[in-house]
This record gives structure tokens, sequence and C-alpha cells, in this order.
């Protein structure tokens, strides 16, 4: 197993250190660790050593040395971006995990030995988003954020004089559309672009509180860091809204995002389908035909389109239901139960309401009658 691509930087102390991707030290066959050697001003390099743990590839070092010539490696192993730091005259600590990520990853240190990591990264289902994690001097790296609000590549990250990291990338706001390189920068002056696209087979308006966004014409806007905004969409006449993506979720009509890095969210509007003609859901009782042999009865019910007719199951009369067609007539059986069927038996009749519930197979509401029925048997 052959070793590949190789970094190198020089600190401050004008001490070198180079990194690559190569076999386990001192084992005959391995997977790909990260590997590092050290070479003091006026000396010779010393004997490599393994920065990433045995057992799974690991690739893509990168390095960079602070003004406290601390170096810091950072590579992807499994589908992790990891870190490990030298102290200035030291030996590399262990590595540490900073976040799932499924890009090579890229660092930079600002003059007051801030680190700044940026990958690709791919959690949760959001697969490609460009992320960022930082390590204040002395400290550990803390929580990722997200940097774009859709799919990305290629993440770069400089520092200048002044601590400021810039981050850039390739990014896709939507399938069909067009690569664009987007940024995004720490340090005063401290704002950040929050960018609406409208989607879907219909049409809407999204607003913005506080005030910037009415999209409509106006689908950008700056806002301060750490602005909460809230979003909302109002669906066209006919129209429905369908949904968030990006920076934002959910069905809901409004959403917040806050503005700690650029926000990218995408407002989905499709077309409603006509309301049903609910002028035909009707019902009506129109006969009753009495069974004095065996005691029942036969409501027949008739509607205006195809649903269901349910004879409901009261107190004293058994369920039972059948299926409509369009302008249809279903015959529905009364039949008496549990203390009604002992009055009936023991008297030869007794008095029972039949209520009819007609459900339309369209989505208008439910209908419901009811008949006095007098049951009678004679047999």
């Amino acid at each position: 197993m052959t070793a590949s691509g190789p970094q190198i930087a020089v600190g401050p102390g004008r001490t070198a250190t180079a990194v690559w991707t190569g076999p386990e030290y001192g084992a005959a066959d391995s997977k790909k660790v990260i590997q590092a050697a050290t070479r003091p001003p006026g000396g010779s390099f010393a004997v490599p050593v393994n920065l990433s743990l045995p057992g799974q590839d690991a690739g893509g070092p990168r390095i960079a040395i602070g003004p406290d010539d601390a170096t810091t490696v950072v590579w992807i192993r499994s589908n992790t971006i990891q870190a490990a730091t030298r102290a200035q005259g030291g030996s590399f600590g262990a590595a540490v995990n900073i976040s799932p990520g499924s890009g090579q990853p890229q660092i930079a240190i600002a003059p007051d030995a801030t680190a700044t990591v940026v990958w690709s990264g791919d959690v949760w289902g959001r697969d490609g988003l460009t992320q960022a994690a930082t390590r204040p001097p002395g400290g550990s790296f803390k929580a990722p954020v997200d940097l774009s609000g859709s799919t990305s590549f290629s993440p770069q990250i400089v520092t200048d004089h002044n601590g400021t990291a810039t981050a850039v990338w390739r990014s896709f706001l939507l399938n069909d559309a067009p690569s664009t390189i987007q940024t995004a920068s720490t340090g005063p002056p401290v704002f950040f672009a929050l960018g609406v696209t409208k989607s879907g087979t219909s049409q809407g308006k999204v607003t913005s509180s506080p005030a910037g966004i009415e999209c409509g014409a106006d689908c950008n806007n700056i806002f301060d860091f750490d602005t909460k905004v809230t979003l909302t969409a109002t669906p066209d006449p006919d129209s429905s809204f369908t949904g968030w993506f990006g920076h934002c979720s959910g069905m809901a009509t409004s959403c917040e995002v806050t503005m700690t890095w650029p926000r990218e969210v995408t407002a989905k509007f499709d077309s409603s389908p006509p309301p049903p003609d609910c002028k035909k859901a009707t019902l009506s009782l129109v006969k009753v035909k009495k069974d004095k042999n065996n005691g029942t009865a036969k409501v027949t019910a008739k509607v205006g389109e195809a649903g269901k007719v349910i004879l409901k199951g009261l107190k004293k009369v058994k369920k039972d239901s059948k299926e409509a067609d369009a302008k249809g007539a279903v015959k529905l059986k009364v039949k008496a139960k549990a203390k009604a069927a002992k009055k009936l038996k023991k008297k030869g009749e007794h008095q029972v309401k039949a209520k009819v519930l007609f459900k339309p197979a369209s989505d208008c509401p439910n209908k419901t009658r009811s008949k006095e029925v007098k049951l009678v048997r004679r047999g």
C-alpha cells in the first residue's frame, strides 16, 4: 500500500510538519491511516507517527499551524471529520471527532489561534451541506453550524490578519438551477443574507418579519447577526402552501430562521383541486316497508352521489350498512335489539327510531336523517 496526498506546513518556530495518507506504520497489511512526521530547525524528519486509529480507512489530511506554533491536522475517517493537535514542542494528542461529514475538510487558523474547519456534511439526510466548526485558543471544537442551505461542494477557507474567516463553496439551490459560488465570513460587520426561492406548480407570496423579504419582487435581504426572522407563506387563490425546504421545514405557513450564517429557504406552492359539488350529496328517506312476520322493516334511503349509507347501531336498533351508487337507492333493515326486541315479542309492536347516516365518497360533509318506525310482529 503506497502513501498519497502529502501536505506540509512550517510554524513560527521554523519546525516543519508533513502529513499524508499511508499504511499503518509498522503493519504489513492494514487500512489507510493519517501519518505525520516533524523536522526541527536544521534537523531531520523524525519517524512517522499515526494520527488516526487503525481499522477504518482515513484520508484527505489538511494541516495548519497557528501563531502559538501549535499544529492541527484534520481529515475524514469513516464519514467522520476528525482532528489531532500538537502543542509547541510536544506530541500529537489523540484524534477527536468534530462532526459527521462526507467531504474532504479544510482548515485555517487566525492570528489569535482560533481554528476553523469547513467540510461537506452528510447529516440527517441533508446531503452535501457546507458546514463549519470553530475551536477557540486552547479550547475544543464547538458544535458545527450550517453555512449553505442546499447541496454544495468543494468548500475552502482562509483567515485574514484581523481574524476574519471566509469560506467559499459551490452550491446548487434547485435541481434544475445552475450552480453558484457562495461565501460566508465571520467578524465585523456581522450580518448575513437570507434568500427565498419559490417552487411548485402554483404561486404565492413570502414575507418576513422584520421586514425585508416580500417575494413577490424582493426575495433576498441582509439581516443583522443572530436576528430571528419569521417567514410567512401566503398562497394565491386556487393555490395551497405545501411546505418549506432548506433552512425551514414543515407544513406550517410560518417558520423562523436565526441569522447566525447565510440562510436559504424554499417555499413550495401547488395548485389546489377544485372543491367538490356538494349540492349532489343529498340524503332522503323515501319509503318504509314493514315485515309483520319477522317484526322488521326496510327503510329506503335515496342519495344523490356514491357513498356509504349506514343505519346507526342505536340502543334499540341493530346496525346495518350498504354502499350506494350515484343517484341510487339502498334498503336498510330495521331490526329491534336488546330490550326493544323483548318488548316487540311480548306486545307484538314497538316504536323505534331509525337514524340513517350518509358518508359521501367525495369530501362533502356527512348527511343524517331520522325516521320513527313502528315495528309490528304478527307471526
